[in-house]
C-alpha cells in the first residue's frame, strides 16, 4: 500500500499469517488495533499509526496496540506511532522473531512504547524518540533463554513512568538482556529500572546501560552522565529537526 489512508476501522486494520506487507506513506487512524502479524515480514516506512482505538483520557484493557509482531522479521522506519491504550509496538508471543525500529517518533501510549518479549526475540532501535508512555523501551518477559535481546542506541526517551526497563509487570520469567547506549533518558519517574516481579530482584547483570544521559546519577548504572540543560540545544538537534 502506498499513499493510502485507513480510518475508523471497527476491528484490526490488518492481520497476517506468514504474510508480507509493505506500508509506504500510509495513515492508519482509529482502529481497535493496527494489527497482529504472525510470521512473514512487515515493512512500515514514512507512515503514521495513531489512535487505537481513539485519543481519549479513558483507559481500556483490550490489547489496543498500534502493531503487534510474533514471529518473522519486521522493520519500521521514519514513522509516527502513538495514542494507543496499550503499546505502540509489541513483539511477544510465538517463536523467534526480529524487529528493527529506526528514526521513529512514538508518543502517548498507556503501556509501552516498545514492548519486546517472548522467545528468540532480537530487536534493534536507533534514532527514535519515545515520549509520554507507561514505559519507553522494555526488555520484558521471556519464553526462552537469552530472549528478548534488546539493543537501543541514539534514542531520546522522556516523560514516561519508566524510561528504560528490564523486567515487566508480571511474575513471569526474565532471561533477556537490555543494552542502551548513546541515548538520553530524562524526566521520567524512573529513567532506568531493572526490578522484575518474578523474584523481586534488580537485574543489573542483565543490563548494559552506559554512555547515556540521565536526569540524575544512578549508582546502579554509574557509566552514564547527568543531563546538562545548557547543552540541550546541540544534543537535541538530531531528534528534533525539520523534515528533509
Amino acid at each position: 500500500l502506498q499513499d493510502c489512508a485507513l480510518l475508523d476501522n471497527p476491528g484490526q486494520a490488518f492481520h497476517g499469517e506468514n504474510a508480507f506487507l509493505t506500508l509506504d506513506r500510509v495513515l492508519v487512524q482509529r482502529a481497535v488495533a493496527g494489527g497482529q502479524f504472525n510470521g512473514g515480514s512487515v515493512t512500515v516506512t514514512d507512515s503514521a499509526l495513531i489512535e487505537f482505538p481513539v485519543d481519549s483520557p479513558e483507559f481500556a484493557d483490550e490489547d489496543n496496540d498500534a502493531i503487534y509482531f510474533t514471529e518473522g522479521r519486521h522493520t519500521i522506519r521514519r514513522s509516527l506511532i502513538g495514542w494507543a491504550k496499550d503499546d505502540a509496538v509489541d513483539a511477544g508471543s510465538g517463536g523467534s522473531g526480529e524487529a528493527t525500529v529506526e528514526d521513529c517518533w512514538i508518543e502517548a501510549c498507556y503501556h509501552e512504547g516498545l514492548a519486546w518479549s517472548g522467545g528468540g526475540r532480537k530487536t534493534i532501535t536507533r534514532r527514535t524518540v519515545v515520549l509520554n508512555c507507561g514505559q519507553g523501551v522494555e526488555a520484558g518477559w521471556s519464553s526462552s533463554a537469552g530472549s528478548p535481546d534488546v539493543y537501543a542506541e541514539d534514542c531520546f526517551v522522556a516523560g514516561c513512568a519508566v524510561g528504560l526497563r528490564f523486567g515487566d509487570n508480571y511474575d513471569w520469567s526474565y532471561n533477556g538482556f537490555l543494552r542502551v547506549t548513546n541515548s538520553v533518558s530524562i524526566f521520567n519517574l524512573r529513567d532506568v529500572w531493572g526490578m522484575n516481579w518474578d523474584d523481586w530482584t534488580y537485574r543489573t547483570n542483565q543490563m548494559d546501560i552506559r554512555g547515556n544521559r540521565l536526569t540524575a546519577p544512578n549508582p546502579l548504572h554509574p557509566d552514564n552522565a547527568v543531563w546538562d540543560p545548557e547543552a540541550a540545544p546541540a544534543l537535541l538537534a538530531r531528534w528534533f529537526r525539520a523534515p528533509d
